[in-house]
C-alpha cells in the first residue's frame, strides 16, 4: 500500500489502471484537504498485475471512471449515489443506400453496438462530469475513428435545465455536465476510418453521393421521419424520396443541395404531436465538422457522410400551486430550476380536484389543461399565472416545461 498523500483543498489526483487491457483513468476532486484519502485512492495498492483484487475498488472505479479515457469528475468526493451512469460505444457504418423507412430502432438507437455498460448508484446530484478524449482507438476495431460523444441527463449549471451536449471538437475540452436527479447516458459514436463502408451493402467505387441520416441527440437515437428536401430534383421528387427512404442522395450527374426540414414529419403521413427540431449537420470523416445551416451543398461527383442533428422536447417538472377561490381557482407555475426559462417556451399542466369533498368516497377528477407559451422570460423562483385555468374551487396542480425555446 502506498503511503497517504497530502491532499490540498480543491486538488485533483489521477491514477491509471488497466482492467482487461482497457485503460481507465480515475479522477477524484477533493473538497477538503488533509491526509485522508478517498476509498478509491486508499484501495489503489490492491492493484496487482492489472487486476483489481479489491471488490470495493472495482465498484468504486466503475462508478467514477469510463474506459478509453472518458472520465467522470465528481464535484464532491461521493463514490456512490442514487444516479445510474450508462455508456454505449457504437458505430455508424452505413455508406450509400441504407433503409431508413421503416427502420427498427434497437437498444443502441439504430447504431451498431460495440460495448455497453450501466453502473447503478454511480453518481450523486451535484456531481460534475468532465469528459476526456479517448486515449486509444477502440482496441478491437482499429479501423474506426471517433466521430462524436453525446451526454444526456445533466445540465450546464447546477440544478439547471436539462441539457444535451454533443462533443465533436476533441482539440478543446468538453463542456462540464452537472448531475441532476436523472440517470446520465453517454453515447460514443465511431465511423469507419477514411469514410469507408462499415456495413454492407457498399456502393460501387464509380458511384458518388451523400450518405445521410437523422439523429435525435436528446434520445441518442437515429430515427426515420421525413427530414430532407433535395434540389435540384426531378418531377417525381425521386432524390428527395431517396434521401428520406434510403438515406442516400446521388451526386453522380450534378451537385445537390440537401435541406434539413424542421420540424420533421412521420414518414407514414400520420402527424406526430410535435416533430423534432433541426439543430445542425455533422459531417463525419477523419474529423467531424459542424454546419448550422439547414442547407448542405454536395458537389458533383462528391461523396460524404453526414448526420442531421435534431432535438426532441424534454419535460422539466416545475412548481405549481392552486389558490382556491369561491368562484374560480387561480393556478401559478413557478420556475424551480436555477436558470431562467426563455420566452417562447411551452408549459403544460394538469389540475386535480375532489368533486365530492363532503361525501365518501372522494371523487378525484384530473383535467389536462392546454399548453401555454411564456410571453416573457421566467426567472428562477418566480411564478406566472396560468391563463384560463379550469374551473374549480380547490385542488392541486402539476406543471412541466414541455418545450424549451
Amino acid at each position: 500500500m502506498e503511503p497517504p498523500i497530502r491532499l490540498e483543498k480543491g486538488t485533483i489526483d489521477t491514477r491509471w489502471a488497466f482492467i482487461k487491457e482497457v485503460p481507465y483513468m480515475a479522477i477524484v476532486a477533493h473538497e477538503s484537504g488533509g491526509d485522508e484519502e478517498p476509498a478509491i485512492l486508499r484501495s489503489w495498492g490492491a492493484l496487482q498485475g492489472g487486476i483489481a483484487m479489491n471488490a470495493k475498488f472495482i465498484s468504486a472505479l466503475s462508478a467514477v471512471a469510463i474506459p478509453l479515457g472518458l472520465c467522470v469528475l465528481p464535484a464532491l468526493p461521493a463514490l456512490a449515489g442514487p444516479i445510474t451512469l450508462t455508456y454505449k460505444y457504437v458505430y455508424f457504418g452505413s455508406s450509400g443506400s441504407h433503409q431508413r423507412q421503416p427502420r427498427t430502432i434497437n437498444a443502441t438507437g439504430g447504431f451498431t453496438l460495440l460495448k455497453t455498460q450501466s453502473t447503478p448508484n454511480a453518481l450523486s446530484p451535484g456531481d460534475v462530469l468532465q469528459i476526456q478524449q479517448p486515449v486509444t482507438p477502440w482496441p478491437s476495431q482499429p479501423t474506426l475513428n471517433l466521430a462524436f460523444v453525446t451526454v444526456n441527463g445533466g445540465s450546464l449549471v447546477n440544478n439547471g435545465l436539462p441539457a444535451t451536449v454533443t462533443w465533436t471538437d476533441f482539440a478543446n475540452p468538453a463542456t462540464p455536465i452537472h448531475v441532476l436527479d436523472a440517470p446520465i447516458s453517454i453515447l460514443v459514436v465511431y465511423v469507419p476510418a477514411g469514410g469507408g463502408c462499415g456495413a454492407p451493402p457498399c456502393p460501387p467505387a464509380s458511384d458518388w453521393g451523400a450518405t445521410i441520416d437523422s439523429y435525435d441527440e436528446t434520445k441518442e437515437s437515429l430515427f426515420d421521419d421525413n427530414f430532407v428536401k433535395v434540389t435540384p430534383d426531378d418531377r417525381d421528387g425521386s432524390l428527395t424520396t431517396s434521401g428520406n427512404v434510403d438515406g442516400y442522395v446521388d451526386t453522380t450527374k450534378s451537385a445537390e443541395t440537401i435541406t434539413a426540414v424542421s420540424p420533421t414529419t412521420q414518414f407514414d403521413n400520420i402527424p406526430p404531436d410535435r416533430g423534432d427540431k433541426f439543430s445542425r449537420w455533422l459531417l463525419l470523416g477523419p474529423s467531424t465538422t459542424t454546419s448550422s445551416a439547414p442547407a448542405l451543398t454536395v458537389g458533383k461527383q462528391v461523396s460524404l457522410t453526414a448526420l442531421a442533428i435534431y432535438d426532441s422536447p424534454v419535460l422539466v417538472n416545475l412548481g405549481c400551486q392552486a389558490v382556491p377561490s369561491d368562484v374560480q381557482n387561480q393556478l401559478f407555475v413557478t420556475n424551480t430550476t436555477s436558470q431562467p426559462i426563455p420566452a417562447g417556451s411551452e408549459i403544460s399542466y394538469t389540475y386535480t380536484e375532489n368533486t365530492n369533498p363532503s361525501g365518501s368516497p372522494p371523487n378525484f377528477v384530473t383535467t389536462k389543461g392546454p399548453p401555454f407559451t411564456l410571453t416573457s422570460q421566467l426567472q428562477p423562483n418566480k411564478s406566472v399565472p396560468v391563463p384560463n385555468p379550469p374551473r374549480g374551487t380547490g385542488g392541486t396542480c402539476e406543471a412541466s416545461l414541455s418545450s424549451i425555446q
